[in-house]
Order: structure tokens, then sequence, then C-alpha cells
């Protein structure tokens, strides 16, 4: 399969990655995510999500699916509405860094 790489709004940015996707590690994915949205209620930890309003890699389901899982409580999203897929490459970068030191002092016991 092709690879992914450098879903980036911001000119002149790009992203190193594979020029192919290794079928086999592609095709363990479901078995990851099944396993992986079982447990989503079992998060008791604070989580802060940055999610790109457009995002040519990861649809709108995975939101869906995230929120659907975790406590309410635990969840806090952060929209980055200047950035595509690789966000802490692209416009929004510096308020995803900052946002999450910030996240991390508010929540560090």
């Amino acid at each position: 399969m092709p690879g992914i790489a450098s879903d980036i709004k911001k000119p002149g940015a790009s992203e190193v990655g594979y020029d192919r996707v290794p079928l086999r590690a592609a095709a363990s994915l479901p078995k990851l995510w099944g396993i992986t949205t079982q447990h989503l209620s079992d998060v008791t930890q604070p989580v802060l999500v940055y999610r790109s309003t457009i995002d040519h890699v990861v649809g709108p389901p995975s939101m869906e699916v995230l929120l659907a899982g975790l406590p309410k409580e635990h969840v806090m999203v952060r929209e980055c509405a200047d950035s595509y897929h690789v966000a802490t490459l692209d416009n929004d970068a510096e308020a995803i860094f900052e946002g999450s030191v910030k996240f991390v002092q508010d929540h560090a016991g």
C-alpha cells in the first residue's frame, strides 16, 4: 500500500514517512482498535485530545468512538483549525505544545 505522509497545511512543511505501509502491520490494526475501544471506559486520568478540523488521514468516526468510550469527565478536546493531520508540524504546533505543557502542569500531582 502507498505510504501516508505530510498531511500538513503549512507551506513548506513536510514530514518524513514511509513510501509504503507494511500490509501485515496494517492488517493488525483492527484487532488493536477493538481491544483499545473495549478498554476506553477504564481510563481514570484526564485526557487531552488535539483534533484537526480538516484531517485527510483520520476521519470523524475515530473521534466519535473515543468520546463514546472515554468517561466524559476526563476528556478535553481542542480543535486545531489551521492544521491538517500532522498538527505538531503545522500552523497549530505552538498552541499544541503550550497547551500540552499547561495541561500536564494543571494535572500533575
